[in-house]
């Protein structure tokens, strides 16, 4: 036979369990209950799983929150990094510094400012010719049109990409820009920055969320396995009809339904009777959706309780 209160198993002819000194029931398939001499503790399934607690399926839950928010936080970095910084007026003339090899991208920016001046300009822009030569002496570089239709948008600037050159070789260029027709105008905006590989980051981001996934996926089964095989031995141990009565009455399917499309609102919580938490989970919104991912699993894993404390494992 088993502890009730520690789980370790003792033999039968003991009346007190000697590691925990918990009184033990001579006979458990006779008895569904245990004199302590105050008062009798009934048998619950949770008395003897040994496994690990079910909050540790808040550590999955947080690895594919973490992961998702670091590929989101990744893209995003990247972009905002990778947006052209260097903006000059043209048709003209205009001399660039390029401290790195690489590829990178010319821009024209339809909507932007410069030295405080603001310009709106139509969206497409036709008869410019761009030449970029260096200074230093490595000769003409080519450009090449955008392989990409690349906008971007954010703040008072709005742009997208033109055309595409690669720097081999460090140092001083000038870039001159005229219009076909010899005209000056209209004036308009052009930024260079390094090129943005967009399926890069998206893969990258991608593979960072995804991984987080995979990860707190595999932390969770991990943990229901553990307490699964925990309540087996339980099974095993007290008789079914024991176990039978020490489960909620309440309905594991509405639980998780209910935390499923309410719950940030806490109303699964409502239903169980845990008035104090689900307040606090409606004005949270669910601990800002974590805390009602975790309810979610929970429930789904039969480990969310009543308001009494009785396991909800009936579908």
């Amino acid at each position: 036979m088993y502890c009730v209160k520690c789980g370790a198993q003792v033999s039968d002819n003991w009346q007190v369990c000697p590691h925990c000194s918990a009184p033990l029931a001579r006979n458990v398939s006779d008895t569904r209950q245990l004199d302590t001499g105050n008062r009798p503790i009934e048998v619950t399934p949770d008395m003897a799983v040994k496994g690990p607690s079910p909050w540790f399926y808040g550590v999955g839950i947080s690895l594919i929150v973490v992961g998702f928010v670091l590929a989101i936080v990744l893209f995003v970095v990247g972009f905002v990094g990778n947006n052209p910084d260097e903006r000059f007026i043209v048709p003209g003339v205009h001399e660039l510094q390029f401290d790195e090899t690489g590829k990178y991208t010319l821009y024209y920016e339809y909507q932007s400012s410069v030295d405080g001046i603001g310009y709106s300009t139509s969206k497409y822009l036709k008869g410019v010719v761009v030449n970029l030569q260096s200074k230093d002496g490595f000769g003409s570089v080519p450009l090449s049109n955008s392989s990409g239709d690349f906008s971007y948008q954010y703040g008072s600037r709005a742009g997208k990409s033109l055309f595409e050159f690669e720097i081999e070789q460090p140092g001083r260029y000038v870039l001159t820009t005229r219009y076909q027709d010899g005209t000056s105008v209209p004036e308009v905006v052009f930024a260079v920055g390094p090129s943005f590989d967009i399926v890069a980051f998206l893969l990258r981001s991608f593979g960072i969320g995804f991984g987080g996934f995979i990860l707190g996926v595999l932390a969770i089964v991990w943990v229901f396995l553990k307490r699964r095989k925990a309540r087996i031995q339980v099974m095993k141990t007290y008789p079914a009809a024991q176990i039978e009565s020490s489960v909620s009455p309440s309905s594991r399917l509405a639980v998780t339904l209910l935390a499923a499309f309410a719950g940030t609102l806490g109303i699964h919580r409502f239903y169980l009777r845990k008035i104090g938490t689900g307040v606090l989970m409606l004005v949270t919104c669910g601990g800002l959706g974590v805390w009602a991912l975790i309810d979610f699993v929970m429930a789904i894993c039969g480990e969310m309780k009543d308001k009494d404390g009785l396991p909800i494992t009936k579908w």
